[in-house]
């Protein structure tokens, strides 16, 4: 875990009640890691971190959701309708999005 996650999961409960802007948090960070490439692009701020059984981050889910919610920007750019999008570990593929779009009342396609 980096420095920035290790100092802000302490503080996840006063970073939601303060309401701390995410354009704050990205300042934050440029100033306070090292290494430029280190430093994030986006800051996403959601209601709780998933979690394993035994109390973990669940890097998995947060993988999962960032493949979807990169889907669902690119689709908005382009003026795409997603009808249906679920991202999943596949055992033989790997993070796997699987995307159904439409145009109006007729379906395109399915992509997998």
């Amino acid at each position: 875990m980096n420095t920035l996650a290790k100092y802000l999961w302490p503080m996840f409960s006063y970073v939601l009640e303060c309401r701390v802007r995410k354009k704050e948090l990205l300042e934050f960070a440029a100033q306070h890691i090292g290494e430029r490439a280190a430093v994030p692009k986006a800051v996403k701020i959601l209601p709780a971190l998933p979690v394993t059984d035994v109390g973990k981050i669940f890097k998995v889910s947060l993988r999962l959701r960032e493949i979807e919610s990169t889907v669902e920007d690119e689709a908005s750019r382009l003026s795409i309708k997603i009808v249906a999008l679920v991202a999943r570990q596949d055992a033989q593929r790997g993070s796997v999005a699987e995307v159904t779009v439409s145009t109006g009342e007729v379906e395109l396609c399915e992509l997998h």
